[in-house]
Order: C-alpha cells, then structure tokens, then sequence
C-alpha cells in the first residue's frame, strides 16, 4: 500500500512539473519537504519519494528541506538524530547522488523564544548567532545554493534582531 501511494505522489509531482514547465520552461519547480529524512522515507507517513526527486530528472529543479531544528536538538535526553548538523550532511549527501539544487530552509521563528528542543534551556535563548553558523555550515559543504528563513514577522521581531544582525552580516 505504501509503494502505491507514493508511486501516486510521485505522478503528481511529476505531473505538476511538468504542467509548469510546459507553460514556461525557465521557471524553477521545487518543493519544500519535512527536514528529518527518515521521517520522509517512512512507509507510514507522506509518501514522498525525496530520493527518486533529487536524483531523477522530471520531477523537481530543487528541493528546500525544512531543516527547523538547532545544532543541540535533543530526544529522550540524547543527540537528536534530526539536529541540524546530521540532517544537514543527510540532505547533502543525497544531493551529490543528484543534479537538483538544494536550499536549506531555517527556523528564523524560532530564534530568541523558549521553542522546545530537548535542553533544559532552549538552544534558541542561549545563542544568538545559530542562523549564521547554520549558513555558514551549509556553506562549508558547497552544495547549498541558498537559505529561506522562515517566517517574514521573524526579521522583525525583537527577540531575533541580535540573530537577524548575525545572520545579516554574512550576506553583505
């Protein structure tokens, strides 16, 4: 049942690039999937077939994962297997198997606030600067092409600034 859903995804994503590109060629047709890689790969979940879109032509030009966890995540009191910097080398590795760009979505939202992370104090009130090392580390790969932050309200917001000045510095 699994494999027929995702097979039925997977035309649709198919489909959709494919009605796009029709329409205008030069546009770019991306998706923006959960982060955590083992989540995506479940046979219980999405159904998304993230493997098959970064290494197959026809279904994407890039995919934007939405990487909204901290360097520190933990669960149960250990590592995270979803902290940034192991998603960050999953995703990476899955893009040298392809030829479709990768953007790193980031959790600008999260910045300055008490978002839970496994800590006994959020990793998002102890540092100010955790978009910037997170660009920086994307970039140290070299196969990032760019970063979302999200959410817009987040560049405004009063909590972030000292994070939002961090992270501002490094696109100058």
């Amino acid at each position: 049942m699994a494999a027929w859903r995702r097979n039925n995804v997977n035309e649709l994503v198919k489909g959709v690039y494919s009605a796009v590109k029709s329409i205008r060629p030069q546009a770019s047709f991306g998706i923006s999937p959960e982060g955590y890689l083992q989540n995506l790969r479940k046979d219980t979940r999405q159904f998304t077939d993230v493997d098959a879109w970064m290494t197959q032509s026809g279904y994407v030009d890039y995919l934007m994962p939405q990487i909204y966890w901290g360097f520190e995540a933990k669960q149960n009191g250990q590592a995270a297997g979803y902290a940034f910097a192991n998603c960050l080398n999953e995703w990476v590795t899955l893009k040298k198997e392809g030829n479709v760009k990768l953007y790193i979505g980031l959790a600008l939202y999260k910045t300055g606030t008490d978002a839970v992370d496994g800590n006994e104090v959020p990793e998002w009130q102890r540092y100010h600067d955790i978009m910037k090392r997170e660009v920086q580390a994307g970039r140290a790969t070299g196969q990032v092409s760019g970063y979302c932050f999200y959410d817009l309200s987040s560049l405004t917001r009063a909590s972030a600034a000292e994070e939002v000045a961090n992270v501002t510095a490094l696109f100058h």
